[in-house]
């Protein structure tokens, strides 16, 4: 079969070898699948399995939807520029693919947030939830105007009067065309760069607080169930943002790389990760998703509707009390316990410490 080549960078003349390319043309495909079947796996588990549904895997579901838009755009591959870069396909591939992978990047920097807002700011697991509306608003619609503009947006060669659309050949997909270096930057790389370094910064402050935590959590159970759920929230959130800063970070070094050096050499390992890591981000938050949901479940439902197969005890006298003699009796009197001790007693004292979150 034959593959046409592609420039690293438009206009630079440096082509990867065909052995190259073949490598990448069916590596694409084969991780945007395990990608999409990933996100799907998310959404699917999401919807169906009541106890993955926690504070937390609310805002990976959403991220799971862009990643579904993203991840299936970039699995088209090569097939967009091959038809054009005028044709609709490629034009809806740049337009996908732009609003998926700016709208997971927003969406891991509301994650970001929400960890340094209950990390750092002792803000509640219950606060940080009532702010998911305005999170929808702006993940799913601020990347609107970042992708439909450059569907009307072009430039004219002044020698040949060809017009180039600013969403063409792109490497390894119908992306910005490296003829717009400037629209790149500011509709995409600015934004990415600005959360990733944020991203990164925030993973190290948050992790060296819960390295101290940790010990004091463990010598301290009984410090109160907020404080716990602020520090278990904080540990599964880091996952997240550690899978963030991994699955984009070949991105950032290819991208960066051909931006600042037009006309280098390309590098083919950094073409082939990225080709591997970014279209499989649906599959790698998954597994955190489920990690991390598996490991934060509650505990199987004690047998409160179970018949009681408590032995009723006896009255002074030696004879049984029927259970209408105990309604009779004082709250407190059950079991030899004075009605005092019993509401002295901690509502805590029977508590598994198995947190949701």
């Amino acid at each position: 079969m034959s593959i046409t080549p592609f420039p690293y960078h438009l206009g630079s003349g440096a082509y990867l070898s065909e052995h190259e390319q073949r490598i990448i043309h069916y590596t694409v495909p084969i991780t945007g699948t395990l990608g999409i079947i990933g996100a799907l796996s998310t959404i699917l588990g999401y919807s169906f399995i009541p106890t993955l549904r926690t504070t937390l895997s609310r805002l990976v579901l959403c991220m799971a939807f862009a990643d579904l838009v993203a991840v299936t755009a970039k699995t088209i591959g090569r097939a967009g520029p091959d038809r054009g870069a005028l044709s609709p396909l490629c034009q809806a591939q740049g337009a996908f693919m732009s609003w998926g992978d700016v709208s997971s990047v927003l969406w891991t920097a509301t994650i970001s947030f929400n960890l340094l807002m209950v990390m750092c700011f002792r803000k509640t697991v219950e606060t940080v939830k009532s702010w998911e509306r305005w999170y929808i608003l702006i993940c799913y619609l601020v990347p609107i105007p970042f992708a439909v503009a450059p569907l009307f947006l072009g430039d004219h060669d002044p020698v040949s009067g060809r017009y180039f659309p600013m969403y063409g050949e792109a490497d390894l997909w119908c992306w910005i065309s490296p003829k717009f270096p400037l629209a790149r930057t500011l509709l995409f790389y600015a934004l990415l760069w600005t959360i990733f370094l944020g991203n990164f910064f925030i993973y190290l402050f948050v992790g060296r607080i819960l390295w101290r935590q940790t010990a004091s959590v463990q010598r301290h159970r009984a410090r109160g169930i907020s404080e716990q759920k602020r520090f278990i929230y904080g540990k599964n959130t880091s996952l997240y943002v550690l899978i963030y800063l991994i699955t984009w970070a070949p991105s950032t070094i290819f991208r960066a790389h051909s931006l600042f050096f037009p006309n280098a050499s390309p590098i083919f390992g950094l073409a082939l990760a990225m080709a591997i890591i970014s279209p499989i981000r649906g599959l790698t938050s998954a597994i955190v998703y489920f990690f991390v949901s598996w490991r934060t479940r509650p505990p199987p439902p004690f047998s409160q509707n179970a018949p009681s197969t408590r032995i009723l005890p006896s009255d002074s006298e030696g004879q049984p009390r029927t259970p209408r003699d105990m309604e009779s009796e004082p709250s407190g009197a059950i079991e030899g316990m004075e009605p005092d001790a019993q509401q002295k007693e901690s509502p805590d004292s029977n508590r598994r410490w198995t947190i949701r979150i």
